[in-house]
């Protein structure tokens, strides 16, 4: 996978998520075929912040490593404009993420598997919104791992997290201490460019896999 497409996408959301949640499914069909073309897993995100999206939808770009790795934020008013999209990740397209800003998916897609709602909701009540880089997620991988959790441009997965964990996730990107060797929650072990499969350290944090 060469990187992440982020739609806001607010209401439930169907178990195939570009299908199934409210979008026009003919759009979520060309949407579809277009990221798997080229390599970019599209997820959908929402935030208990903001409920309509009807004049402006939030969309991120995402070309992920823990060195090199950047995030651009586009506003798109036209669903159509989706489709439009530079899916080969070349920069410039939208405004680009100060480094220190990661973005944290926590996994709540309760309709592809009950635990990721019943573990994720209560992390990212903890969380907060946190100034727009905490989002609920449509599937990351790593169900049975739940709470799921990625940050964004790193690339680093975390499984079975909890609310309290999630704090020194969170403190620990925003002051860039995730590069050490070890943290308060674990070790980095996964990138995002292949789904977590196994538990990795107390804190359930999952290593790479091609799963």
């Amino acid at each position: 996978m060469r990187g992440w497409l982020l739609i806001e996408q607010p209401g439930p959301w169907g178990r195939d998520r570009l299908r199934q949640s409210r979008l026009d499914p003919v759009l979520g069909d060309a949407l579809a075929a277009r990221c798997a073309d080229a390599g970019v897993r599209p997820v959908l995100i929402r935030t208990r912040e903001r409920r309509d999206v009807a004049a402006r939808r939030h969309v991120y770009l995402v070309r992920p490593g823990r060195a090199d790795g950047w995030a651009e934020r586009l506003l798109v008013r036209d669903d159509r404009e989706l489709l439009d999209l530079d899916l080969d990740l070349s920069p410039g397209v939208g405004e680009r993420l100060d480094p220190t800003e990661s973005l944290f998916l926590v996994c709540t897609h309760g309709k592809k598997d009950a635990c990721c709602a019943s573990f994720g909701r209560p992390v990212v009540t903890g969380l907060g919104h946190r100034d727009g880089r905490v989002w609920e997620s449509t599937h990351v991988g790593g169900d049975r791992f739940a709470a799921t959790m990625v940050c964004l441009p790193s690339g680093i997965y975390y499984g079975r997290v909890t609310a309290e964990a999630a704090e020194h996730i969170v403190a620990e990107h925003v002051t860039d201490a995730w590069c050490s060797n070890t943290t308060a929650a674990g070790a980095p072990t996964s990138r995002c460019c292949s789904s977590p499969s196994t538990p990795s350290g107390s804190s359930g944090r999952c290593s790479d896999s091609t799963t």
